[in-house]
């Protein structure tokens, strides 16, 4: 589809370069699932309004040992290398896909944590876990895994995957193909970009969405944003920044985001577009330069 292979220059010596290699699915009890064909949920065409996420909270779904699978993500990704290398057959392969081609395979979450070091709005702070093997760098970011989250926190942890559930849709064809349970499991795949000439990285990112022309959409919920100083700082730091470098990983051409209320409830849904030469985002009616949130990213790399 439309898209797929676009250059995002960010800056001098930073271009993402989208290119799929292949893809795979967590399904929602964990399990690991070669994906056979192009999987992407699309944007559904009606969203009604207000939605209400709370409505789907499941308290019983939340352990900080296995959240977001950050601790079993190399199992993830070395896996799928794998079966790329060992039972290529039937395995969606647009590009060939040679991990000692790159310097640094990295979880999208991580590139993003490191970009936003000087931007975020939360100072939050974070632990990289790395390995190397057959040349190349593997690195992953982990949660605290003794964090504990009750009351607000606990319902806002899940509001952001109930809202991609809620305004996306499988086709037909893909319900069709899937085996049974990764039609409600996340889809996973590849892009990379490279630092200079040589310096090479692959990015492992979640597919959120796409609209009908291909394009990609990366999904976010923010609080509504309030119009005081601080409360602006708070969503362009705290929400647009980190959402745009994401955005940007990804080759996704542009953001929806669903502001909610206190209690989890959609009350609008804005199409933010990513501009295509990276350095601003438009959302409302104007534009904002970006902040620097990938200046962190390349020297640590």
């Amino acid at each position: 589809s439309s898209g797929i292979n676009a250059e995002w220059p960010l800056r001098p010596g930073m271009n993402i370069i989208r290119i799929l290699s292949g893809q795979y699915a967590i399904c929602n009890d964990k399990d690991f699932v070669m994906l056979r064909h192009r999987v992407c949920p699309r944007i559904k065409d009606d969203i009604p309004l207000p939605l209400d996420l709370d409505q789907d909270f499941d308290e019983s779904r939340y352990n900080p040992r296995i959240r977001k699978h950050d601790t079993i993500y190399f199992d993830f990704i070395l896996q799928w290398i794998k079966e790329y290398n060992t039972n290529p057959d039937g395995i969606i392969i647009d590009n060939k896909f040679d991990p000692q081609d790159f310097h640094i395979i990295a979880k999208k979450g991580a590139l993003k944590s490191l970009g936003n070091t000087l931007t975020d709005f939360y100072c939050n702070d974070w632990v990289l876990l790395a390995c190397k093997y057959e040349g190349a760098i593997y690195l992953t970011d982990l949660k605290m895994e003794d964090e504990s989250y009750e009351g607000f926190h606990l319902r806002a942890s899940q509001w952001g995957s109930i809202f991609e559930k809620k305004t996306t849709e499988l086709s037909e064809s893909d319900l069709e193909q899937l085996v049974e349970g990764a039609t409600d499991g996340s889809f996973y795949d590849f892009s990379s970009f490279a630092l200079g000439n040589d310096f090479k990285v692959l990015v492992r990112g979640e597919l959120d969405a796409k609209n009908d022309d291909g394009e990609l959409y990366e999904l976010k919920t923010s609080a509504i944003p309030r119009s005081d100083p601080v409360g602006v700082s708070k969503y362009k730091r705290g929400k647009l920044a980190p959402a745009w470098l994401q955005a940007t990983l990804s080759g996704c051409k542009w953001l929806k985001f669903g502001y909610r209320d206190g209690n989890g409830v959609i009350r609008d849904i804005k199409d933010l577009k990513v501009s295509q030469d990276g350095r601003e985002w438009e959302f409302y009616d104007k534009k904002e330069k970006s902040t620097d949130c990938d200046s962190a990213l390349i020297p640590l790399l």
